[in-house]
């Protein structure tokens, strides 16, 4: 009911849908005025992010049309400001692929930003117990689920995008 009426979306649907377009541009053979089109709409999100940025190097787990963090009801946002970024990391992919098609050193930098962002939130000291996804038990198994997956795949891509050693190590 505390939801009702909201209109806005999730970062990390956002960010996957715009990680496939850039795929789809990469991939697709489509006329130059497509292709032009395509990129800019996803260049239009990643200034949205870069803009949206916090200081911190995180992002909102959601955001409404108007651009503006969503962040109640906290039960579903989250009741933490670790728990609101916790997308962080999804959107890095976006980034490191747009960067690479457009050489716009910006998306790099905010890329890198949400890395530290995300190593410190939810790497570092971080306690994985392993086991199933999905578990069928009551208590889940793993502390983490499979969201450690996302922050692994923003750490290795930043490191292959930059050959930053120290990316390498955090992503291990």
């Amino acid at each position: 009911e505390r939801l009702a009426g909201r209109e806005g979306t999730y970062l990390r649907c956002l960010a996957e849908e715009y990680d496939s377009l850039l795929q789809a541009i990469e991939i697709e053979a489509v006329d130059p005025a497509r292709r032009a089109r395509w990129l800019r709409s996803a260049r239009t999100f990643a200034d949205f992010l870069v803009d949206a940025q916090n200081d911190d190097g995180s992002w909102f787990r959601g955001y409404d049309f108007a651009g503006k963090p969503l962040t109640e009801p906290d039960f579903w946002f989250g009741q933490t400001d670790v728990q609101r970024k916790s997308s962080t990391a999804t959107v890095v992919p976006f980034l490191l692929r747009l960067h690479g098609s457009t050489g716009d050193e910006r998306y790099l930098r905010a890329a890198r930003a949400a890395c530290d962002f995300v190593y410190s939130a939810f790497v570092d000291g971080l306690k994985f117990n392993g086991g199933i996804h999905d578990s069928m038990y009551a208590k889940p198994q793993l502390v983490d689920h499979e969201s450690i997956i996302f922050a692994f795949r923003a750490l290795l891509g930043a490191h292959r995008a930059t050959g930053d050693p120290h990316l390498l190590t955090q992503a291990v």
